[in-house]
């Protein structure tokens, strides 16, 4: 049997702006408590001509009430008196990773590089190893996970992806170098402290509001989050937030995730986001690159995403659906209200011999029971 890679992603994509507490995960028992499995035919899904991009939503229905969108700020970055590059490491400069297991393939130190002649490059090595360039967001070329056309969008955005075989048990040195247009340099060494060998726990509560280190609990792929009022909370929005939890030898689970939306970015519309949503993808295994792009766009290393999305034409629903070959429908019974907190929920199951997954999804509000049926449900398609 294909072995199969689990995790457990908050994902809040093309610039919505939400609060995000996640409730927990529990081990779940192939064929425990089930529905009949039923076997669905593929739908095509249509993709859009940038690479990376994120499909459209398949149905949904016009919600009878108004959106809500965030206020744009325009270019956020203000003018500089210094001379020299300034380099912002989120997170910190002393990172913890593994110390609850490998939720994916890679690591990730994000951050912001600006100066006020323009920047001339930007590199990292690991423990003496030889520089490797990053891209600097968002220009060209051009690089969706660095806060394209959102709103805020700042220039400079960076993301560096390190495999963890390529990590030492315990400490680890990065050094990002960072050059302007004046050749002033700025050089700064991030502390990598891996713990190798540990599992994530099932079952598993993240409770945002026990630690004021978001390392501590998951680990952030894309962004720059914060823990506030006990709240996971997105400080700048745009393409592919995500924050990961989660183990590559977890068996079959369920996800219960609380969130509250408060508004839209309106550019989430456009390409390469196709409108905005927030949801859970699972069986995940971290981004890989198409054209040798850094950090890698492609996200067909999943198995299902369960999220509530937007479109363009004025539609919205539940949906539920794969990389690129298959759908398993929209329901819009519950037409999301901003600032009214939800319930999303989530389920993966494996039947003997079979590598697919069996994936349900439903949403419901905090201030009412639980509904018994599942929205959503449906084999994804490998």
């Amino acid at each position: 049997m294909k072995k199969l890679f689990y995790l457990v992603l908050v994902f809040a994509l093309a610039s919505i702006v939400v609060g995000v507490q996640f409730a927990g995960a529990s081990d779940q028992a192939p064929n425990a408590g089930t529905a009949p499995l039923q076997t669905q035919d593929p739908i095509p899904a249509p993709w859009p001509d940038e690479p990376g991009a994120m499909p459209v939503l398949l149905g949904g229905a016009k919600a009878d009430r108004p959106l809500v969108f965030s206020k744009e700020t325009g270019d956020s970055v203000a003018p500089q008196a210094v001379t020299a590059p300034t380099l912002d490491i989120w997170y910190g400069e002393n990172q913890p990773f593994g110390q609850n297991g490998n939720p994916q393939q890679w690591v990730n130190i994000m951050g912001n590089v600006t100066s006020p002649s323009g920047m001339s490059s930007l590199t990292y090595s690991l423990n003496g190893g030889p520089d490797k360039p990053l891209t600097i967001g968002p220009g060209s070329p051009r690089n969706m996970r660095l806060a394209l056309r959102a709103v805020n969008a700042k220039v400079g955005d960076f993301n560096i992806e390190i495999d963890y075989k390529d990590l030492n048990n315990g400490n680890n040195d990065v050094v990002i170098t960072a050059t302007d247009k004046t050749n002033a340099v700025v050089q700064k060494t991030v502390k990598l402290n891996y713990s190798q060998g540990n599992v994530w726990p099932l079952p598993y509560d993240a409770n945002w509001g026990s630690s004021s280190s978001i390392q501590d609990i998951a680990q952030v792929v894309d962004g720059n989050w914060a823990i506030q009022g006990g709240k996971l909370v997105p400080l700048e929005v745009g393409y592919d937030r995500l924050v990961a939890i989660g183990e590559e030898t977890w068996g079959d689970y369920e996800v219960t995730v609380p969130f509250t939306v408060k508004a839209l970015d309106q550019t989430g519309f456009n390409g390469a986001s196709n409108g905005p949503g927030i949801g859970l993808l699972m069986r995940w295994q971290g981004h890989t690159a198409k054209d040798n792009e850094q950090p890698g766009l492609d996200w067909g290393r999943s198995g299902a995403l369960g999220w509530y999305r937007w479109a363009p034409d004025g539609s919205e629903g539940l949906e539920l659906r794969g990389y690129h070959d298959w759908t398993r429908g929209t329901s819009t019974d519950e037409v999301l209200q901003f600032n009214v907190a939800y319930f999303l929920k989530m389920s993966v199951q494996s039947a003997p011999g079979d590598p697919r997954g069996y994936y349900r999804l439903k949403i419901w509000r905090q201030s009412e029971p639980e509904p018994f049926d599942w929205a959503l449900q449906g084999w994804s398609s490998e």
